[in-house]
């Protein structure tokens, strides 16, 4: 049998470890990247540019498991795919035929498409080699700005702001992280980076970037405004990488579509991690889960199913954490003001202490929770969402010592 894995992050990683044990010495698993560095974690990217990890601690597979000699890694970018003939078409001319099918290709930074994007000193933060350069370049910078409020646009900021001191970030919207957290969230978040020295701009829409050889001088403003700066990071979120499902019976919406067991409308052809569009627990719908966990998991659920097994994907759940200047925060499913509508939400910000939680209940279940400043017990609400626990005392969740009688009196049973 011939295993051919196109991608190669989490998600990648977690199937082949799942294949390996299983395959006779005759098997062949190919995995297809366009990455130059296999195996590394995205998510710690900004910690790479900041200098608080170094190359080699962003690795997160043993060196030895591309070292069996029945896998072979081909460093290309797959161009189309032809699922008749069970066979995939490369950048240089190429064809690799497959038996099972395995798309792990991730996701790209979605492009603004605004004059002098190209320029030099104008980054996205999604790969590697991406946060190598914004680190270099940071070196010889005077200013940077970062275009969006997501998490990954904050967490780039408080990188780039350990480099540089002049560090503004631009949000189109009136509120930092507006796709996934509520105002008190929000509002503190923008609190503690404008605390800690960062620029941050609300309702502000971009009409173009001015420079010239040497690089990006000006961001141009719809309103005709000008802002100086000589670096941008771009951060206006991602889009799955699904071209090369194009013209093929492969169903895609948001992502490529997949059954419970990963595998898509066409037989023997799987789809994982952030490329993959799944059902969501509970209320949550049909989406993308973009989450580590996720991924790793996706990947195996869909490796044993190509051995023959029958594994499920029970669905993902939102959830978004990060630490802002020693502050901890984890967002898990909805917990936004037009979200929580029909629901009963319990909140309390303990100012004195720092600590704000807050948990929306629909039909004595939990759809969302936020802790911050403390998230003790956190993993518990997580668990209680996703296995649709029941809540008789949802105001529980607000207090330590309410938790913590939440927990004690799971650990009777």
């Amino acid at each position: 049998m011939v295993v051919v894995i196109i991608g190669s992050s989490i998600a990648c990683k977690s199937a082949l470890e799942t294949l390996l044990p299983e395959l006779s010495g005759d098997d062949r698993i190919i995995i297809v990247t366009k990455d130059i560095h296999l195996f590394y974690s995205r998510v710690m990217l900004p910690n790479y540019i900041a200098g608080e990890l170094g190359l080699e601690e962003m690795y997160f597979a043993p060196k030895d498991l591309l070292e069996d000699t029945r896998v072979n890694v081909i460093n290309g970018e797959v161009k189309s795919l032809d699922t008749l003939s069970r066979e995939i078409m490369l950048d240089d001319g190429n064809r690799i035929s497959y038996d099972k099918l395995l798309i792990t290709s991730g996701a790209s930074p979605a492009r603004m498409n605004m004059p002098g994007e190209d320029l030099n000193g104008v980054f996205c933060l999604r790969n590697l080699e991406g946060a190598q350069a914004i680190r270099n370049w940071a070196k010889k910078s005077g200013k940077c700005v970062v275009l969006g409020g997501g998490l990954v646009s904050l967490k780039a900021a408080m990188a780039v702001k350990s480099l540089i001191e002049d560090v503004s970030v631009l949000v189109s919207s009136s509120k930092v992280l507006s796709k996934i957290a509520d105002k008190t969230s929000a509002r503190w978040v923008y609190d503690i980076l404008v605390s800690n020295g960062i620029d941050v701009r609300f309702n502000v829409n971009i009409a173009a970037f001015e420079g010239d050889g040497s690089g990006v001088k000006n961001i141009v403003l719809k309103d005709g405004g000008r802002i100086d700066t000589d670096m941008v990071i771009i951060g206006k979120g991602v889009r799955p990488n699904m071209g090369l499902v194009d013209n093929t019976p492969i169903r895609t919406d948001k992502g490529i579509l997949v059954n419970p067991h990963m595998q898509t409308a066409v037989e023997d052809v799987y789809a994982a991690g952030d490329v993959a569009q799944v059902y969501g627990c509970g209320d949550e719908g049909s989406g993308l889960f973009t989450l580590w966990p996720d991924a790793a998991l996706q990947g195996r659920i869909a490796a044993a199913n190509m051995l023959g097994a029958d594994k499920r994907y029970t669905g993902g759940m939102g959830m978004n954490s990060a630490v802002f200047y020693g502050v901890p925060f984890i967002i898990l499913g909805n917990v936004r003001e037009r979200d929580t509508k029909g629901c009963e939400v319990y909140e309390r910000f303990d100012h004195g202490r720092k600590v704000f939680r807050k948990v929306a209940v629909k039909d004595g279940r939990l759809t969302g929770a936020v802790f911050a400043g403390d998230i003790n017990y956190a993993g518990m609400a997580y668990w209680d969402m996703r296995s649709g626990r029941k809540v008789e005392t949802p105001e529980k969740y607000l207090t330590s010592k309410g938790l913590n009688e939440l927990f004690s009196g799971r650990e009777k049973f």
